[in-house]
């Protein structure tokens, strides 16, 4: 007997997968960076100029998705944005030049942000920590695979365009999915005459808030772009220990986020969200500390962990901080503060290690995480993350 996924099961899975699909081209291009530029005739340097011109097309997108939302509803956006998603990676994946490549890399930052923040602003209104959980659990997951799949192509001597353009096939079903469920996807749209709307929760807890993902980010990316070199040039462990630290780091983040999945909706989401923040305060403290060098990345490690939840939680409170019809903005905003984040951060770790030193990193992550249990604690003593919204999702009638 066949069984028939219900509407809001359906896309719930596309969401995860879309995210997977989200997370691969980007991080693969640092495993792909070399052959990329020796084919295009490129400094290794210039990868910043990539990442630049990738997270100004995120940060950007996410800044507008709120009002795109509002004016052609989130199936129609998201559609529209696997598709642009797809012509970029195929852009990429068939670039004869640099100034060629370098737009489509801005493009496909310019679909990714959009995604991000719809899909985000859709699972936080309409579901739960279990759906939150799994959906960037899904992140995770494609930030492994898609290093992976370019690691194993380029060891059988296939070209690295050859990634990107398996890439753009998995994102073409993406954009599919998302025009066939387009009006399941639109349940959360705001109505379109209305205009845009204030937050319901106030301006200090918007302030805060983007401040709360902004250090997040920053922690993220900034452990797990500086952590390899502090752990080898820094503490002197050879690269297998050091690369294994660093892939426990990301894999101790996406492991706890998929048991979030798993137990979300069953625990305490303003408990476990205090305790991301200390946990990982707590390890960046011990990396600081480093008694021992297995403790310091013992610490890295258990900051992973602690992460995990934290970004996924924050999210999910968004509909109940600032109402349903602000959160396509404030998903938005919120992911546009991340992308600011997870480059002022990272950036000013790198000019403290130039005029300092490697062990300039550790003490920058552990100030940020302070920040970040100051700025997590403050709003909830606001008031501003209890009761946590639940709408259930979409039924058949709009199928």
């Amino acid at each position: 007997m066949k069984t028939r996924l219900s509407p809001g099961t359906r896309v719930l899975m596309l969401g995860i997968v879309a995210f997977v699909v989200l997370a691969m081209p980007k991080a693969a291009l640092g495993v792909a960076w070399p052959s990329i530029a020796d084919d295009l005739d490129r400094s290794l340097a210039d990868l910043g100029l990539l990442i630049a011109a990738y997270v100004a097309g995120y940060f950007v997108s996410t800044l507008a998705n709120g009002e795109l939302t509002r004016r052609f509803g989130s199936g129609v956006l998201l559609t529209a944005a696997a598709s642009l998603g797809t012509v970029s990676l195929v852009g990429i994946a068939l670039a004869p030049s640099w100034g060629m490549f370098l737009i489509a890399t801005l493009l496909l930052g310019t679909a990714g942000g959009l995604v991000d923040a719809g899909v985000n602003a859709h699972i936080a209104v309409g579901y739960g920590a279990k759906a939150m959980g799994f959906l960037h659990s899904g992140f995770g997951v494609g930030s492994v695979l898609g290093p992976l799949l370019l690691t194993a192509l380029l060891a059988l001597g296939v070209s690295w365009r050859a990634g990107f353009a398996a890439v753009a096939l998995l994102q073409i079903a993406i954009a599919a999915g998302f025009a066939l469920d387009r009006r399941q996807w639109d349940s959360t749209r705001p109505a379109p005459g209305r205009g845009r709307r204030r937050p319901e929760g106030g301006g200090s807890a918007a302030a805060l808030s983007l401040l709360a993902f902004a250090l997040y980010a920053g922690i993220e990316v900034g452990a797990g772009e500086w952590s390899f070199s502090l752990l080898t040039e820094g503490r002197g462990l050879s690269d297998t220990i050091a690369g294994l630290a660093v892939a426990a780091f990301w894999g101790g983040l996406t492991v706890s986020r998929f048991v979030l999945g798993v137990l979300g909706d069953g625990g305490r989401p303003n408990t476990v969200l205090g305790a991301s923040g200390l946990g990982a305060l707590g390890g960046l403290l011990l990396l600081w500390w480093n008694p021992m060098v297995w403790l310091g990345t013992l610490g890295l490690v258990f900051a992973g962990i602690a992460l995990g939840p934290y970004f996924p939680l924050q999210m999910l409170f968004t509909p109940a901080r600032f109402g349903p019809a602000y959160t396509p903005w404030m998903a938005g905003y919120q992911i546009a503060a991340a992308s600011a984040g997870a480059a002022v951060i990272p950036g000013g770790i790198g000019l403290l290690v130039a005029a300092g030193g490697l062990e300039a990193v550790a003490p920058v992550l552990a100030i940020a995480a302070a920040g970040l249990v100051i700025a997590t604690a403050v709003l909830r003593r606001a008031g501003r993350t209890a009761p946590l919204m639940h709408v259930p999702p979409p039924g058949p009638r709009g199928a």
